[in-house]
């Protein structure tokens, strides 16, 4: 087997001091359709990959690099002509698509440009995503929009945070007995859960004391806590005391009669 020729279009070199001569390929103007322009890679029919497609500029010394520009016409009456990139169809996995920004000192940016203004309303660089150039950005999915961070996920609004009514789940939550591990403490480190006493007999006009452990919890933490279920008393929380990496709650008994046993509470941290 044999390779094919290679093709080869250029303009000449220029002198020491002159400018290059450009390649100019285009169709013809129409009163109808006018021609396309096509170029392509053969396809390869053995065991081969097919050939690449190449637009680059080149290299300057002491200047800016030239730019690529890729642009559709625009419409009288109809509208503009759409700019798609496509990845390959593959029998495995689907061809990739990836945006490269040029490295430099400062790394280069991805800028989303306002077409009637001229000016930047967005920008992806390598450590940030900035819409602040226009007022209202939209996420919408008909299923599922997951936004997750291994460390720390903020969110935050000038003018407030709004969840337009929604229901909201899946709150960080826990729930442990007092004295499973020392007595008239429990470990639950969540921001929320249920705590189950220890003691199953708590007197009429008594209170106790317990301590929540949790990792949690700051000296300034908001906490509210509540009584859940009990038995035959009247439970009320009369202190809650945070500090940092626990909370002493302090719980009397205001009913008549003794606990017939053991009772729950649920309780919430803010930060």
């Amino acid at each position: 087997a044999t390779s094919s020729g290679i093709v080869a279009i250029s303009s000449s070199d220029s002198g020491s001091s002159g400018d290059s001569g450009s390649v100019s390929i285009s169709s013809g103007t129409s009163t109808d359709d006018s021609g396309s322009v096509s170029i392509s890679t053969g396809s390869s029919s053995g065991g081969g990959t097919s050939g690449d497609l190449s637009f680059s500029t080149g290299d300057s010394s002491t200047g800016v690099g030239g730019a690529v520009v890729f642009s559709v016409g625009s419409s009288g009456s109809q509208t503009g002509g759409a700019i798609r990139l496509n990845g390959g169809l593959g029998t495995s996995s689907g061809g990739n698509i990836y945006l490269k920004p040029g490295s430099g000192t400062t790394g280069g940016s991805i800028y989303f440009v306002n077409p009637s203004t001229g000016a930047n309303y967005g920008v992806i660089s390598e450590d940030t995503i900035d819409f602040s150039g226009i007022s209202t950005v939209s996420i919408d999915s008909s299923g599922t929009i997951d936004i997750s961070s291994s460390t720390t996920l903020t969110i935050s609004g000038s003018n407030g945070i709004s969840f337009g009514g929604s229901y909201m789940f899946n709150y960080e939550r826990g729930a442990g007995t007092v004295g499973t591990a020392t007595s008239g403490q429990v470990t639950i480190d969540k921001m929320a859960g249920t705590i189950t006493s220890e003691s199953t007999s708590l007197s009429s006009s008594a209170t106790e004391v317990i301590t929540l452990l949790n990792s949690r919890v700051l000296a300034s933490s908001a906490v509210f806590v509540t009584m859940g279920g009990s038995v035959d008393c009247l439970l009320s929380v009369v202190r809650t005391t945070p500090s940092s990496g626990q909370i002493d709650i302090t719980v009397a008994n205001f009913g008549a009669l003794a606990c017939n046993g053991a009772y729950t509470m649920h309780f919430q941290i803010m930060n």
